[in-house]
């Protein structure tokens, strides 16, 4: 793998690997919900079952799928509204970003938020140009911890799977990866411990995106 060899692709998630947005989306969550006569707790939620997606609503939490489409349709709207115009990029994350581009890899997103909202954040956070492909929840047939979003990345991108690493906070992120074969799986703790992540099939394990950057250049003869 050389360095610029742009069949190498690095993938990350956005929510809390790129930015630190947990408050503002469980904030957000936590107000849609209420809208809909249920009084639920965004991060208790959170680190019981993952990220907070219709599916886990209906199956984990048991509510009817109107009301959980409801809260998600309320959801966004709420976050666009009030929270988007604040996000805050992680420690480093513009600085990890350029890097990259400049070495001539290929960079993609892979989201659970819907394109056109992980669009608006990539644009208000300056890093389009440095981002090959993006998808979002309803880019791909099915989102996380489905493989379908990074299989359709990859795709996109014209990659192996033992060309890409791929970097996100979440079991759904690990499980994404996992099961669309990538080989470099790297977990960030921080909103799961390591523990959770490896489970799910994180092999490397970062502290923040410094250390990402050090493992990166560890998997990329060259650098």
């Amino acid at each position: 793998m050389n360095k610029r060899d742009p069949s190498f692709a690095v993938l990350f998630d956005l929510d809390g690997t790129l930015t630190d947005s947990e408050t503002s989306v469980n904030k957000a969550f936590n107000s849609a919900a209420r809208l809909n006569g249920y009084a639920l707790d965004a991060d208790v939620l959170s680190a019981k079952f993952g990220p907070l997606m219709t599916d886990i609503l209906v199956e984990k939490v048991g509510l009817p799928l109107e009301v959980a489409q409801a809260i998600r349709r309320d959801y966004s709207e709420i976050y666009f509204r009030d929270y988007m115009a604040v996000t805050k990029e992680m420690p480093y994350a513009s600085v990890l970003l350029s890097q990259l581009h400049s070495k001539g890899l290929s960079l993609g997103l892979v989201t659970n938020k819907s394109e056109s909202a992980a669009r608006k954040v990539v644009h208000l956070l300056g890093w389009t140009r440095y981002l090959n492909v993006l998808v979002g929840s309803d880019t791909a047939r099915r989102y996380k911890p489905s493989p379908e979003p990074v299989l359709y990345a990859m795709k996109l991108l014209n990659v192996d799977p033992k060309e890409v690493a791929f970097i996100g906070d979440r079991e759904a992120d690990m499980e994404s990866a996992r099961a669309a074969h990538v080989t470099e799986i790297i977990g960030l703790v921080g909103t799961r411990e390591e523990a959770h992540l490896r489970t799910a099939g994180a092999n490397k394990i970062c502290n923040d995106l410094w250390e990402v950057e050090s493992v990166l250049n560890s998997l990329i003869p060259g650098w």
